[in-house]
């Protein structure tokens, strides 16, 4: 079974999904680590506006990227993701 995170488009009507609390949880780990987006950024490998735009809810993370976070934080995500099965 493949998955894949669902855009913010996409969720119209299926379930709760904020891509806003995914990036205020972003933030908040990020802050309470006392990294700058910019090193956060570095650290990830993305670019600093793609961590921007994170932050801002305005782009979703992939899953990749939401494994690497939970790495690098060691804190739970789960909750403010959406996986779906691929057709």
């Amino acid at each position: 079974m493949k998955l894949r995170l669902l855009q913010p488009e996409e969720t119209e009507g299926v379930m709760n999904y904020d891509p806003y609390a995914v990036g205020e949880r972003i933030q908040s780990l990020r802050k309470e680590c006392e990294l700058t987006q910019d090193q956060l950024a570095i650290d990830l490998n993305i670019s600093d506006r793609y961590m921007r735009n994170l932050e801002r809810g305005e782009r979703v993370p992939s899953i990749d990227l939401f494994v690497e976070l939970h790495e690098r934080f060691g804190a739970s995500l789960d909750g403010t993701i959406l996986l779906v099965k691929l057709k």
